[in-house]
């Protein structure tokens, strides 16, 4: 019989999966505190089902759920994870199977890790579980596993609440007897299928021009090449061109292929592989450099070609593009079909549906609509939820710095729109929803004037924030105008101060995978609108929103992205360092900061006002993750520092918050932070230091360096040297760095263990070649000190202080 073995760490890595089943849930209960209303939902989701049958599994018949087996596993799977964004809340079951093969009787201590409500079965006895879901960190539960000797089946009923971005993820750990056990699927005929279409994907390497494996393809193999993420719904069914390759060893790729996926029959499902190939990936210019107006065109010509931005299979998003569309007389697409599909999405209240609101209040302010659809859009947006505290049950999300704003704003232009109309969910007249609305603008104002942007530099959110704020400055009363304007200036000045050589090189307060690449950032698209030579992004859209606004971007944004910068500065509760120089950027948040008073989360506090926008953004710093920095502490998508030699040479370590590149993670596997670290970047140079604490499942840190981006790359000892022209980076860590090959090939460095302190160093043409910039990073003698928590070099010392933020756990 074939077996696997356990990982490096004890876990699991070979499933056979069932589900998610979902469906439709909601409670006749309310609560006003949508954080704690889903935190108590969660608590109640998991029904815990006695579970019969559970010691034997056949991949040929369907589950308990009645949905069919598949397999998930392979190297780096060390959780299942189905991660998915949910709209709308939903009740999310599924099943995961595997097989522990032991040579005797034993017991044997194992770890269940997961975000869902979990029963675990052993042979078909109930051996333990977790009782109910959580949104972050993930929970650890210890358990017994009593094994006979042969097959063991251990089968694992998961329950969750999908709600926007949901953790559907489990595994097991074990953690005694490891070397004597192995690891095979419950059903024996499955895991002879699957071994060999799984040793067949792992023996695959990515080549400059090809794929090479080291097996022949089996029969049924398939490779297709894939495009990225299209924005437009209207492409989110195509399906890629598969192309059979049996009995191949070697699959030419094409220039211009940026993706590539491989597929191999296993049982009657089959398992796949993608690979990115990483130098196809590339800055996106107009040349010749068009002047402002001309690319203003472009910028909305780029938009109005888009029907309908995607957010996933189910529906699209499409009023940024109507917005540009009509701006240049386009009737070339069904918009009115757009926007009868969505006023029923607002009327849903999916999330984001603020979104759709407030683009839907700047086309109404620019552009009439047919009596029979502005009758309609008048019932919709009377009957929106603009609040957290109002009538409704759904599951969009109110507090995060972009939307709270976004539902302020709405609120106070709907409000305005119709002041004599009744909005039954907010219990007020227009007239008075516009004064509630204009009290939160204003609230908001006052906090982010004084504070600064908690999503900071986030070239994502960023956009969103910024077509938020530009209907205020063209919607708002002159006063309440002119201090937005004042803010977006801020905002964009921010972005240009860390554009560095055709990318925006930024630690950020939430980010996602595209921060591997710095060029393709959707702020780009902001940063292309202030200088056409820059690189451009669609940018999901928002600048249709400018289409009509009076807002006008301030002066000398151009030069900011191109003059040297050494700077320090605060927004939130972190501060920011950032070295800009012609040859490289080093830029990152401190960890510790220096002794500061932080703002309060009012969270925790008993007689505080959940209705008031410190009670908000109190909630946002304890779901989307806080930017007062410590080390230890659960981080989120805070992206927390880049070296780089231009927008494409650009690297940096992040602990992972997920173990593989495969689902929906925040934080994931490249974006976003595992646990923090302390920081410290002092000139030229960086350090870090890592902690991990056994109450996180991924005991190692990862460097991200794509090699075909540089002109020379050296590995020395614990060194990686790295040139790009006349720029150099040097990257040292403690503990040895291992090559790795995940989704992209020579882009990754792992370090494993729980501790590890790494240093970087930046140097510019006053370096003359590779040698001399050896020279000097070797001269810093850098060391680490596991017993004092002390990195030192010559000149430099960063040590260890362990930090604590209870706002962290959900």
């Amino acid at each position: 019989m074939t077996t696997w073995h356990l990982d490096r760490e004890g876990f699991i890595q070979h499933y056979l999966v069932s589900g998610p089943l979902v469906r439709p849930f909601s409670r006749p209960e309310r609560d006003k505190n949508q954080l704690r209303y889903e935190a108590w939902l969660r608590s109640v989701v998991a029904e815990h089902p006695a579970v019969g049958g559970t010691e034997t599994v056949s991949a040929k018949e369907n589950s308990r759920l009645g949905l069919p087996w598949r397999f998930q596993g392979g190297r780096d799977t060390a959780f299942v994870n189905l991660s998915d964004f949910y709209a709308t809340m939903q009740r999310v079951d599924f099943d995961i199977a595997t097989a522990l093969i032991a040579p005797g009787e034993m017991n044997v201590s194992a770890i269940l890790w997961s975000y869902a409500a979990v029963d675990v079965y052993c042979n078909g006895v109930w051996a333990g579980g977790i009782a109910s879901p959580v949104y972050k960190p993930i929970a650890r539960q210890k358990i017994t596993l009593p094994l006979k000797a042969g097959k063991n089946v251990i089968y694992l009923a998961c329950e969750a609440l999908g709600v926007r971005d949901t953790r559907s993820v489990a595994g097991l750990q074990i953690t005694s007897r490891q070397n004597d056990l192995a690891v095979a699927l419950p059903d024996e005929d499955m895991t002879e299928s699957v071994a060999p279409a799984l040793a067949f994907l792992e023996s695959a390497a990515l080549e400059k021009d090809a794929l090479r494996f080291s097996l022949p393809a089996l029969d049924g193999t398939a490779w297709a090449p894939s495009v990225p993420d299209d924005p437009d719904f209207a492409h989110a069914s195509r399906q890629p061109h598969w192309q059979d390759i049996s009995g191949q060893t070697r699959v030419s790729l094409a220039e211009g292929v940026e993706y590539v996926q491989l597929r191999v029959p296993a049982g009657a499902d089959s398992i796949q592989r993608t690979f990115e190939r990483t130098e196809q990936i590339r800055p996106r210019y107009i040349r010749p450099v068009p002047d402002a107006a001309e690319n203003l065109r472009l910028i909305f010509r780029r938009i109005a070609d888009v029907d309908s931005l995607s957010r996933g299979e189910k529906f699209g998003f499409p009023i940024a593009n109507m917005l540009a569309r009509k701006y240049l007389g386009d009737a070339s697409h069904d918009d009115a079909r757009n926007m009868d599909e969505m006023l029923s999405l607002i009327d849903e209240r999916v999330d984001c549906a603020d979104f759709l609101v407030c683009g839907l209040i700047r086309y109404l302010k620019n552009y009439p609509a047919a009596p029979d659809t502005a009758e309609r859009v008048k019932r919709v947006l009377t009957h929106f939820r603009y609040w957290m505290d109002q009538d409704g049950f759904d599951g969009m999300c109110f507090w995060s710095e972009n939307h709270c704003l976004m539902f302020y704003a709405s609120a106070m232009q709907a409000g305005e729109l119709y002041p004599e109309e009744y909005f039954p969910l907010a219990k007020m007249t227009g007239k008075e929803l516009h004064a509630w609305g204009r009290g939160k603008v204003l609230d908001w104002l006052d906090d982010v004037e004084k504070y600064g942007f908690e999503e900071f530099l986030s070239t994502v959110y960023m956009c969103v924030t910024f077509a938020a704020l530009i209907n205020v400055v063209d919607f708002a009363e002159e006063a309440i105008s002119r201090r937005a304007a004042k803010i977006t200036d801020r905002l964009l000045e921010m972005l240009a101060l860390h554009t560095f050589k055709g990318g925006i090189i930024a630690p950020q307060g939430r980010v996602y995978r595209g921060v591997l690449y710095p060029f393709q950032a959707g702020a780009m698209a902001l940063m292309n609108l202030a200088d056409p030579a820059q690189p451009y992004d669609y940018g999901e859209g928002w600048l249709g929103f400018y289409a009509t606004s009076k807002y006008r971007f301030p002066d000398g944004l151009k030069e900011k992205m191109s003059s040297p910068a050494s700077v320090s500065y605060v927004t939130g509760n972190a501060r920011i360092m950032l070295e800009k120089h012609a040859d490289w950027c080093l830029t990152s948040v401190q960890i510790p900061r220096e002794p500061f008073t932080r703002w309060d989360n009012e969270t925790k506090k008993p007689n505080a006002d959940p209705s008031s926008h410190a009670f908000v953004k109190s909630y946002n710093e304890c779901f989307h993750g806080t930017t007062h920095f410590q080390p230890g502490v659960y981080g989120y998508q805070q992206h927390l520092w880049y070296a780089a030699l231009d927008g494409e040479a650009a690297v940096f370590i992040n602990h992972p918050g997920s173990a593989s590149e495969n689902g929906d993670m925040r934080p994931g596997y490249w974006h976003g932070s595992g646990v923090f670290p302390a920081l410290k970047q002092d000139g030229s140079l960086l350090g870090l230091i890592y902690r991990i604490p056994e109450e996180h499942p991924l005991h190692y840190i990862h460097l991200y360096c794509p090699e075909c981006r540089f002109d020379e790359v050296r590995r020395e000892g614990n060194w990686l040297l790295l040139r790009k022209g006349s720029g150099f980076i040097g990257l040292w860590s403690s503990t040895p760095m291992e090559p790795w090959a995940g989704m992209n090939f020579h882009c990754e460095q792992r370090m494993w263990g729980s501790e590890t302190a790494c240093l970087c160093l930046c140097a510019g043409a006053e370096t003359s070649d590779m040698n001399a910039f050896r020279r000097r990073a070797f001269s810093l003698r850098p060391a680490y000190d596991p017993a004092a928590g002390r990195l030192t070099a010559e000149g430099f010392t960063l040590q260890w202080t362990p930090g604590k933020d209870d706002t962290q756990f959900l």
